[in-house]
């Protein structure tokens, strides 16, 4: 699901519309009830999809296998800043390193 999701995002649906075709295909979330908008949200933007983790607040390369390829989480989150309105001052983009 989580490839799923990210194919879809690039492919341009809002998470809104990525929501509502996982709920017209009635695949559950990990809590066994319908996708929101804010988890799909959540899942694009998090690191532990590509094999990376956060320990003491820094984002390290995990030993977990990741799911989603570096180059297509980062053009993710380039999709995302892209499409949003307002960045608050300050704000960074999760990019991650594609050669470690």
């Amino acid at each position: 699901i989580v490839q799923l999701i990210f194919e879809k995002y690039f492919l341009g649906y809002t998470t809104q519309e990525i929501a509502d075709y996982l709920n017209a295909k009635q695949f559950l979330n990990r809590n066994k009830s319908s996708w929101k908008k804010q988890a799909i949200s959540w899942i694009l933007k998090n690191p532990i999809y590509c094999g990376f983790n956060y320990w003491d607040g820094i984002l390290k390369r995990g030993k977990h296998p990741k799911i989603i390829e570096t180059t297509i989480f980062n053009d993710v989150q380039v999709k995302i800043l892209e499409k949003t309105r307002n960045i608050p001052s300050g704000y960074e983009s999760l990019l991650l390193p594609e050669n470690e």
